[in-house]
């Protein structure tokens, strides 16, 4: 994962409840960047959708609406 110029490196790591989808098909950015994010964001939730790529909302909303309800009635 590159966010032009390694800015995701340069933030702190954050405190707040985050809810990470990726999409293993997703063509912009690659998977192999999960593990930057779930280290910046160590209090996320995180879900790797198999038969999906970028738009994971578009491609899977059912899927998505019920993790997205879950991580909020759980981040409560």
């Amino acid at each position: 994962m590159n966010f032009y110029g390694n800015t995701l490196n340069r933030l702190p790591n954050q405190s707040l409840p985050t809810f990470i989808l990726w999409g293993e098909r997703d063509e912009i950015f690659s998977i192999s960047g999960l593990p930057v994010l779930k280290k910046k964001f160590p209090h996320s939730q995180s879900h790797r959708l198999a038969n999906a790529g970028h738009l994971v909302m578009l491609e899977q909303p059912v899927k998505i609406a019920n993790l997205y309800t879950s991580f909020l009635k759980n981040s409560q």
